[in-house]
């Protein structure tokens, strides 16, 4: 309960009205300069249901109230004037916009519903159907990687750090097919501690700034935040270790913000996260009690607007909207991807 406490007393909004409600009626412009091709991190928050993430980290308005936890110090909030938003860090002004978005069509599982976020493409047509069997590998020039590398060559960087089951097996066609490297396949090791996707993930990405800020070169990178998920999983959705391992999570998306500012990155990177599926709140199953499917998820963004009127936006227009933002002309693509670009016209 401690952790919980000064967890959230450090986070509460730290990145001021994440992944919830607040989306202004004319989006946020574009940090990036006009002709020049932004950097690209993607969060995969893996197991993040809405309404606990609203709970724990969505706070915004004009009131000195402290942040949200009754079990956190009172914490008087510092004004970004620029961003008309309330952060608890007077020192990282970051703004967050966010649609409430659903997951994709088939099971509510990491590996199909991850599947989809990095191709835009249905489980029919990725062949991802399941976290056991059903399919495993993404078909050759499917992916969001393989789709950049296709438009910019050698000129970028590619990356992800994850789950070896759920995000880098079914990457293997990309790395046999020269998308991305094998060095540049980042697996986490202690995959059943706490620390899974906590401290590593957040060496993961601070290790691919460094690497990639010698290079003029753009980059896209993807890091799975599973923390959540490995202690709903453990502890069930309401338990306090959820709480902490999602405020947590959402602290190391800002100390990655802070790498970026170190690097001098910060004000040509976009940073995007969405989570894969919800949890029960009363039990450790991406399911309710009565076998529905938990299909509410949280899709946000920094340093771009997105659309808040966006319709129905699912886990299938993540892929669309971050190559939309890096220039890739999506009339373009083959296959056609279903989904839509999220961000603001």
């Amino acid at each position: 309960m401690k952790a919980l406490a000064k967890l959230v007393a450090a986070t509460c909004l730290t990145y001021a009205a994440v992944l919830g409600l607040l989306v202004s009626s004319g989006g946020t412009a574009s940090r990036v300069l006009p002709g020049v091709t932004p950097n690209v991190i993607l969060f995969q928050m893996d197991g993040h249901r809405i309404s606990k993430t609203n709970e724990l980290l969505y706070w915004a308005g004009g009131d000195a109230t402290p942040c949200p936890s009754s079990k956190s110090p009172a914490r008087m909030p510092e004004w970004c004037p620029t961003l008309s938003t309330w952060t608890c860090l007077p020192t990282r002004c970051t703004h967050f916009e966010s649609l409430n978005a659903t997951v994709g069509p088939g099971k509510t599982m990491t590996k199909p519903q991850t599947a989809q976020m990095l191709t835009g493409q249905p489980p029919e047509v990725t062949g991802v159907i399941r976290n056991n069997g059903g399919g495993g590998r993404i078909p050759s020039g499917m992916s969001i990687f393989a789709q950049l590398r296709a438009a910019f060559g050698d000129e970028i960087n590619l990356a992800i750090s994850g789950s070896s089951r759920f995000l880098l097996r079914p990457l293997k066609q990309d790395r046999r097919d020269g998308v991305l490297d094998r060095e540049d396949m980042l697996r986490r090791k202690n995959d059943r501690r706490p620390l899974y996707s906590g401290n590593n993930s957040l060496a993961a990405a601070v290790a691919l700034i460094d690497k990639f800020k010698v290079d003029e070169k753009p980059f896209f990178f993807v890091i799975h935040m599973k923390n959540a998920d490995w202690a709903a999983h453990k502890t069930g959705g309401g338990n306090v270790a959820y709480d902490e391992a999602i405020v947590l999570g959402w602290e190391h998306v800002g100390k990655t913000l802070d790498a970026l500012s170190a690097a001098g990155l910060a004000e040509n990177t976009l940073v995007f996260t969405s989570a894969d599926h919800g949890f029960n709140p009363t039990g450790a199953q991406h399911q309710l009690r009565d076998g529905a499917e938990i299909t509410d998820i949280p899709i946000s963004a920094s340093g771009i607007g997105l659309n808040p009127a966006a319709v129905n936006p699912t886990i299938l227009d993540v892929t669309p909207t971050i190559l939309a933002a890096m220039g890739v002309d999506l009339s373009l693509l083959d296959p056609s991807l279903p989904g839509q670009s999220l961000l603001a016209p």
